[in-house]
This record gives C-alpha cells, structure tokens and sequence, in this order.
C-alpha cells in the first residue's frame, strides 16, 4: 500500500508500506519540521535453555572371572589349602577323625595282613621309635613302626608331643565315588613356637581306575579347573600343588609345600634336645 505525505512548502513525499503494523515507524511532523517516531523493537522472546543431559552412569568395571565357581572354592579348598571331599592340606587329626578308614597294616604284609594295631614288635624297632617320638603312645608303636594309621589311632596319636626327626604315617580309604584314596601326615613345628608339633596332613592321593582314553583326558582338565588356583602355572609361591600323572594308572596327588629345614626345626623341641627355639650360640 503507498500513502503521500504533504510539508509544509509544497515538499511531497511518496511512502510505501507492507503493513499496517510498520506504520508505528512514520515519522510525525509539526510544521516544517519532521521527527521520527523511533522504531520500538519487540524483544526476541527469551529461548528456554535445553536441560543439561544427565550425566552418563559411571561405568561398572570389569570383574575378572574367577578361576572356578563359588561353590568349587568353598568345596574343594579352605583358607587358601586344597581339599579333597572332608580333607584339606593343614588339616590336623579332628579331620582325620571323620573319615572311616581301612584298618592298617603292616608294610608287605597284604598276603598275609598282619594288622599295625596288634602286631608284636622287636625290640630294634621299639627302639626306633622311642628314639623318634616323645610322649606317651605305647598303644600305637605299631602304628608308629609301620608308618600307618586308622581309626583306632587316633587317641594315641594325640598323645605324641614331639617328633625328634622326619617322619610320616599313612593311611587309606575309598571315596563315595570307589575311587582309593591315600592321605600322609606328618608331625610338623610351629615355626613361631619349636616346642610345639602337631599332626598335619601333608599329601593327599586319588586313584581314578575308570579313567581310561577320552575319560582320562576329561578327568584331567575337569581336575585342572577345579584346582586351578594350585596348579604349577597360577599357584601362589610356597602353596600348595596339584599333581596328575597316569604313570600306573590315572591319579592326581594335592601336596604341602616341603618344610624348610625340617629336621632342625623338629630338633630345636626342648624334649629332642634342643633350645626350644631360644638363641643358638656360635661361639
């Protein structure tokens, strides 16, 4: 739309606008003279921020897989030491007291078994052992002089008080599975307290007849994964070990580690002659 305007003096001027809204920017005149109306301009409407995106949840890190399930941990080791079905390594005999055991015999003797409990002893071996042992255990030499035991040792056993050398006694039993299984124990000191020795099962053995080709190889990685934390490649230094072989049929073996300096340690026993760990003079 276009619109004259007429000043004063004859001066004509010619407007355009494009709407009626634009016509707030004329100029208004008073005689000659013109002022123009300033142009109000309508504020741009304030813009909302857009809200802040919420912080990403932290990452959750990654847990490493362990090496055998929870249940496998706590069935087949305890305290960091291997186990095998009620036993574990360090254990002493109140472990050894839930098992049945098969009755001990003689070394040699399984043609004709001549059982450790009863058997008569010469008086070399009484000998022996008295020089080995300390303590009262007359109704176990038998057990003692063959390196055996069974349930009806147990009370005698706990009548030794010290071990004056290295030694060990063994014995046997069939798992739930019919697989024989042979556990060692020896008397060990403390190493914190020379005057005190103690039981300790130091090796446990498992024969498994039925594992023959395909099956062998099975028992053996399932055997691998069950005591991984114990096998030679992840176990801790100084721990416990596992062991498998096949050399007279298929059988695994969880050993201690050895005792440092044993036979001097069980020496320091003040009942084997020794200081009972007090200070040694080199002098």
């Amino acid at each position: 739309m276009k619109s004259t305007l007429v000043l004063a003096g004859g001066t004509v001027f010619a407007l355009g606008f494009a709407t009626m809204a634009s016509a707030q920017s004329l100029p208004r005149c008073i005689g000659p003279l013109c002022i123009s109306k300033p142009k109000v301009e309508t504020p741009a409407p304030k813009s909302t921020p857009a809200p802040s995106p919420a912080p990403a949840a932290a990452p959750v890190a990654a847990q490493s897989a362990p090496a055998a399930s929870s249940s496998s941990v706590g069935k087949y080791s305890k305290n960091g030491r291997a186990c095998v079905d009620s036993l574990c390594l360090g254990d002493g005999i109140e472990a050894l007291e839930s098992v049945q055991w098969d009755t001990a015999i003689k070394p040699g003797s399984e043609r004709s078994p001549e059982p450790s409990k009863s058997r008569s002893l010469g008086r070399g071996e009484t000998n022996r052992i008295n020089g080995r042992y300390r303590g009262s255990f007359s109704s176990i030499i038998g057990y003692l002089a063959d390196g055996r035991f069974d349930n009806g040792a147990f009370a005698g056993m706990k009548g030794v008080t010290a071990a004056c050398e290295p030694q060990s006694m063994q014995g046997t039993f069939t798992s739930a599975g019919g697989n024989p299984t042979t556990v060692l124990v020896s008397m060990v000191a403390n190493p914190s307290n020379p005057n005190e020795h103690r039981w300790d099962i130091r090796r446990i053995s498992r024969k498994v007849p039925n594992a023959v080709g395909a099956a062998r190889d099975a028992a053996k990685a399932q055997l691998e994964e069950r005591y991984k934390a114990f096998t030679s490649r992840y176990r801790a230094p100084g721990g416990d070990m596992l062991q498998v072989n096949s050399f007279s049929g298929f059988q695994y073996t969880l050993s201690a580690p050895a005792v440092q300096y044993e036979a001097a340690s069980l020496k320091q026993h003040t009942a084997c002659g020794g200081a009972g760990g007090g200070p040694v003079s080199i002098d």
